[in-house]
């Protein structure tokens, strides 16, 4: 961002690329919160109220994933549209990508915060809720299946769009792969 903002080159991508960081600090830091009450240990080794707090944040984290990525993967794609601008079918579908990206982001929250009624029922804070394995189930095949086809689009539109740039092969190939990193 320093150089950035040094050439006078700081553009729409790198602040939202800066988002997304932010955000996926959080879901860092609310993970750690997680381990020190004791995701990752057995269950009989910890207390009803570790356990409570531990899904609580967790559930929280959840939220917060898939607003830190679509961030991202804007990012990366504009990143892509200020490469190319004139061959419609790739600027079409890196408008695709990222309306995707943030559809599938608002569909991934609205199903997670109302994957039980009432959400305290997740972590036991209520007894008398109910949660939707279905529901459940069929969001994490949404968000996978979006985010296997985001990231594989994301990965080969690098070498659509420099295949036939007139460069030494080398540094050609260097830059595909610098650009799709947006893949991984």
């Amino acid at each position: 961002m320093v150089v950035r903002r040094w050439i006078k080159s700081l553009g729409l991508d790198d602040w939202l690329m800066c988002v997304g960081v932010v955000l996926f600090t959080v879901i860092c830091g609310l993970l750690l919160a997680c381990c020190y009450h004791g995701s990752g240990q057995y269950a009989k080794a910890l207390t009803p109220s570790d356990v409570m707090q531990g899904t609580k944040l967790w559930f929280i984290a959840q939220l917060f994933y898939p607003c830190s990525l679509a961030p991202v993967k804007i990012s990366i794609c504009v990143t892509l549209l200020r490469v190319e601008k004139y061959r419609r079918r790739i600027v079409w579908t890196v408008w695709a990508v990222m309306v995707l990206s943030i559809a599938s982001a608002i569909t991934y929250i609205a199903a997670t915060a109302t994957i039980c009624q009432p959400i305290t029922a997740l972590w036991g804070e209520t007894t008398t809720g109910s949660c939707n394995v279905q529901l459940n189930r069929r969001i994490g095949f949404y968000i996978s299946v979006t985010a296997i086809l985001t990231d594989w689009t994301l990965g080969v539109l690098p070498a659509i769009l420099l295949w036939n740039i007139q460069m030494k092969f080398l540094i050609k190939l260097s830059v595909i792969l610098v650009l799709s990193l947006g893949a991984v």
